[in-house]
């Protein structure tokens, strides 16, 4: 019976994801609520949510989750400097639920990242964020292709799009995204912030998705 649950989740995410037919909007939509997951999507997040977010303390200030390459991006805030996140498994967690292996092995880096930086990561994720819309012409699709993004900005905001367009708008904030990894893994870094060519790429991001919602 697993197997037959694997192939099916498995078909239904390819032929989703290579769908020509399919109008992926420009913007975030809102999270829908634990009670329109399938059993087996929400056993998954709480193996997400166990072993990747809940390994990291602290006050959230933003969260970044690729489901489709499980990897998690969180920066929490403390004093003099916050601090950013990456979790990413050794294993695939997804796999790991029909192969019977409950050892999953996680891979962690973690950095300071000046308080400047944040600001200006957070005011590129709340412009997004703020404009959210729900998309009707929306059909189902597997949740482990989904890609999150929360701010913590008055109040904790969440909303989800699948793998974005070359060229939109989306598709610049989940590079940006990619682009905070990067710098969190690379060891010649000891405290992140941000150059003037992130800054500019954020702030026109920004820019451009508060022009889209006029």
């Amino acid at each position: 019976m697993n197997n037959i649950i694997k192939v099916a989740f498995t078909f239904l995410l390819i032929l989703k994801l290579t769908s020509k037919s399919f109008c992926q909007p420009d913007f975030l939509q809102p999270v829908n609520g634990i009670f329109d997951l399938y059993n087996f999507e929400l056993e998954y997040h709480l193996k997400i949510k166990r072993h990747l977010i809940q390994t990291v303390s602290g006050i959230t200030e933003l969260r970044f989750i690729s489901l489709p390459a499980e990897s998690v991006l969180i920066i929490t805030r403390n004093e003099e400097f916050d601090l950013i996140h990456f979790r990413k498994p050794k294993n695939n967690i997804w796999y790991s639920q029909f192969n019977g292996n409950t050892d999953i092995e996680v891979i962690k880096y973690d950095k300071k990242i000046d308080k400047n930086s944040v600001a200006i990561i957070k005011r590129g994720y709340e412009a997004a964020l703020r404009n959210m819309q729900v998309h009707d012409k929306e059909s189902y699709r597997p949740d482990a292709g989904r890609i999150y993004f929360s701010v913590a900005a008055g109040v904790v905001r969440t909303g989800t799009t699948e793998y974005p367009r070359e060229g939109t708008r989306m598709k610049e904030l989940l590079l940006i995204s990619y682009e905070l990894i990067k710098m969190v893994k690379n060891p010649n870094i000891e405290v992140l912030r941000f150059d003037e060519k992130l800054i500019k790429r954020i702030e026109d991001l920004e820019t451009q998705i508060l022009e889209s919602a006029k």
